[in-house]
C-alpha cells in the first residue's frame, strides 16, 4: 500500500511546485491536486497561462 501512497505524494508535491507561481500558490494547487488527480491538475496548468507573465 505504501508502495503506491508515495509516489502520489510526490507527484501532489511536484505538481504544487510548478504550480508555485499560479494564481493559486503552492498550497492551492496541491490540494486541488490532492482532490483531483495530479496528472489532470498538470494538463490544466500547461494550457493556463502564469500569474507571473500576464
Amino acid at each position: 500500500m505504501l508502495v503506491y501512497i508515495v509516489p502520489y505524494v510526490i507527484l501532489i508535491l511536484l505538481t504544487g511546485f510548478l504550480g508555485r507561481h499560479s494564481r493559486l500558490g503552492f498550497w492551492g494547487i496541491s490540494i486541488i491536486s490532492a482532490i483531483l488527480t495530479p496528472l489532470l491538475v498538470l494538463i490544466v496548468m500547461f494550457f493556463m497561462k502564469d500569474s507571473q507573465r500576464s
